[in-house]
């Protein structure tokens, strides 16, 4: 049941550019030392109307036979160990509906963690932080 197509990765990549949420964040945002809070990048991705389309750019940079090693930082709303888990389901060739249906409510989850790690611990100027790119409501 294998279904190929064809991606243009220069499109995504341009609509990535332009509309992307994290466009002119710092990259260090999206990669947590040990005991440290993804929940900024998830408030971000969760937000993010080309989310899809930055998983869609990672699995076609990395391929099909990517390893657990190759998955670094927090991208496309999930962490590496979510994008590995959606890999290796789809080189099973699991029906791709019930996996995205499971991305959703992987991000959905991640969105509403991060949000409730930011109120809780790091408080209103941590969210504010985002406000300038339409991520959160005041």
């Amino acid at each position: 049941m294998s279904s190929e197509h064809i991606v243009d990765l220069n499109a995504i990549e341009q609509r990535l550019q332009v509309d992307a949420n994290c466009k002119g964040i710092d990259t260090q945002e999206f990669y947590a030392g040990y005991g440290e809070s993804l929940a900024g990048a998830r408030i971000l991705c969760g937000r993010c109307v080309v989310v899809d389309e930055c998983l869609t750019v990672e699995q076609v940079q990395l391929g099909p036979n990517a390893d657990r090693n190759e998955f670094h930082g927090f991208r496309a709303g999930l962490s590496p160990e979510e994008r590995f888990k959606i890999l290796k389901r789809q080189r099973a060739e699991e029906d791709p509906r019930k996996i995205q249906k499971d991305i959703k409510r992987l991000r959905q989850r991640g969105y509403k963690q991060g949000l409730s790690v930011l109120q809780g611990r790091e408080g209103v100027v941590s969210i504010r932080k985002y406000d300038s790119f339409g991520e959160i409501a005041s």
